[in-house]
Order: structure tokens, then C-alpha cells, then sequence
């Protein structure tokens, strides 16, 4: 097999091998300088010497269906998808500073690479949030981009929409992290238009294998890339379980920088905001005044720290 684009496929869709497995095979290919394109053709006691696996590890790597794999590629390449793992430069270098052994070893991503490494917000929020919340979010967004940061997020109703949708529309470059395969993900209506005016201000992350359907684990899991990815984050509404609450929860056991937006009068969709400002979240008023980012200044070179944002220290 020739790509090794497919060869990353095929070696993610064999049965026994999973992300950390995954990470160990490819810093082997790379240690040894085994060309991942070799690597369908190798033979166990190969496998088991070059890329460092087991037994089992190498029977399974024998056994993987790359003429699927080369199918599924082709696929992918037809979409505009490149398959971008931890030893190529294009991969998101927050993503290992903030969850080390963690992070996914590849990724499937869709649009401008170039994103990847672009300082950003992450936003996280409920599908079903109070109209207050929505246009707050676009005030916070819209003083993002003025600050230069990419904005982050899933790709669901509500908080998420709105957050790229403002981010494109002041001008600004969105990620979009999403909890299904690749093949599966068809962009929501209400961002059709503006990613296919601007393809270049886009980039579709997922860290699942390509036809995998969307599913509620999948959902929670790919809160890591939103906050990995993120230099700071901040919680429009939570509510005390579920994928926003994870996120914030998340967010904070990483050290990560958290905003949460803090109401006078909160509205049910907003019940867990109170408990992550408890837990150490950074509260950011919201009232009818309007709301205000904090200063931000971002940094290409390492996360921003805590100490770089403007807040009342009274109310950590």
C-alpha cells in the first residue's frame, strides 16, 4: 500500500488497537524509521521487532482489511480530508501540552489545517439555552475575534451554532469538534451558507474512525478536543450533568482556564453555572447591560495562563 494515509486508517480500524497503542506504534515508525507505507506488508516478527508490539498486537496489524482501508481513504481524500497525527507539525500542539498521553494519535480534519495551531476560545453551552445566553454568546464571540482568537466548539444546536456562526460572520476562523466519524458529518443549515462563501475561515476536527454515527459517549469524549484545543474556555449555560457540565468539570481538573457566565437571575438552562464558579471558575456578570470578555492576550508559543486575564479577585 502506497499511502500511508490509508495505512493510518487501516491500523486504527484493527480490532485490539486502541489510541495508546496507536501513539506507541507510530513514535516506533518514526524511532526506526519504518515507513508507514511498509507497514501492510511487513511480517509479525517485523512488526514485533520495528514498530515494538505484541504478539497479539502484530497478528491483529496482519489482519486489518487495507483494501477497506484504501476504499475509506479514498473516500476521505474525495471530501478534502487529511488524516493528521501526533508527529506531524500540523497537529494541535495544545492538544498533547494540555492532555499529554491523552490526546487522540490522529485526527481526521476537513478544511484549513492551518487552524489547528491558531490560538482559541472554546465555548461550550446547552443546546436549549436561554435567548440571554445566545446573545451573550455573540458579544463574547464577536470580542474574541477582535482579540484575535479562533473560536472552538461541538457542532450542536444552541450555544455551539452561534458560536461559529458569529465567529464567520465578524470575520473571524472557527473549529468545529464533532462526535461522529468524518463520513458521517453534514453541516448544520444554518452554517451551510457561510462555510461555503468561506471554506478557508473552517476546519472540522474528529478523532473517530470515519463512519462512525454520532452517540452520546462520542459526545463527551470530544469535549477534550474543544478544551484541548482551547486556551481558555468559557460555559455560556450548564446544567449540573450532561456535556456542558462535563465540559466545565473537564475544563477545570486540566487547569484550563475557565470562564463561566454568572446571572443575577439564572435561567434553568444556566442551574450548574453557580456550582462551577464553586468549583473555581472564573464568573463572568450577565446582565441586561451587556457583558464583557475579559482582557485576552493570546499567545501562539504556550497557554495562557490564569494571571493574564482581568477579573475581580473577589469573586473567585
Amino acid at each position: 500500500m502506497e499511502n500511508a494515509q490509508a495505512v493510518l486508517v487501516g491500523l486504527q480500524s484493527a480490532t485490539g488497537i486502541g489510541a495508546k497503542t496507536l501513539w506507541s506504534i507510530l513514535e516506533a515508525a518514526r524511532d526506526n524509521g519504518v515507513p508507514l507505507s511498509e507497514v501492510p506488508d511487513m511480517n509479525s516478527e517485523a512488526l514485533r521487532e520495528q514498530l515494538k508490539v505484541t504478539g497479539r498486537i502484530a497478528a491483529a496489524i496482519e489482519a486489518s482489511d487495507w483494501e477497506t482501508a484504501a476504499s475509506t481513504w479514498q473516500r476521505l481524500a474525495a471530501i478534502g480530508t487529511q488524516v493528521v497525527t501526533i508527529l506531524d507539525d500540523a497537529y494541535p500542539s495544545r492538544l498533547v501540552n494540555q492532555l499529554d498521553r491523552d490526546a487522540p494519535p490522529m485526527l481526521y480534519v476537513k478544511g484549513n489545517t492551518d487552524l489547528l495551531n491558531v490560538p482559541g476560545i472554546g465555548f461550550s453551552g446547552s443546546r436549549k439555552a436561554s435567548e440571554a445566553g445566545l446573545a451573550h454568546t455573540t458579544q463574547l464571540v464577536q470580542q474574541s475575534v477582535e482579540r484575535g482568537m479562533m473560536v472552538i466548539s461541538g457542532h450542536a444546536g444552541g450555544v455551539d451554532a452561534v458560536a461559529h456562526k458569529a465567529a464567520v460572520d465578524a470575520g473571524g476562523q472557527t473549529a468545529l469538534a464533532i462526535p461522529e466519524g468524518i463520513l458521517k458529518f453534514q453541516m448544520r443549515a444554518e452554517l451551510r451558507e457561510a462555510y461555503d462563501e468561506s471554506p478557508e475561515l473552517f476546519v472540522v476536527v474528529s478523532e473517530f474512525l470515519p463512519g462512525i454515527p454520532w452517540s452520546g459517549r462520542n459526545a463527551m469524549a470530544r469535549n477534550r478536543i474543544i478544551l484541548g484545543m482551547s486556551d481558555v474556555t468559557c460555559i455560556i449555560e450548564a446544567g449540573t450533568s450532561g456535556g456542558t457540565w462535563n465540559a466545565g468539570v473537564t475544563a477545570l481538573k486540566l487547569n484550563i482556564p475557565s470562564f463561566v457566565l454568572q446571572y443575577d437571575n439564572p435561567p434553568d438552562s444556566a442551574e450548574g453555572n453557580i456550582r462551577l464558579i464553586e468549583r473555581g471558575a472564573i464568573p463572568i456578570p450577565a446582565d441586561e447591560t451587556g457583558i464583557q470578555l475579559p482582557g485576552i492576550m493570546p499567545t501562539v508559543d504556550k497557554p495562557i495562563q490564569p494571571g493574564l486575564f482581568d477579573h475581580d479577585t473577589n469573586n473567585d
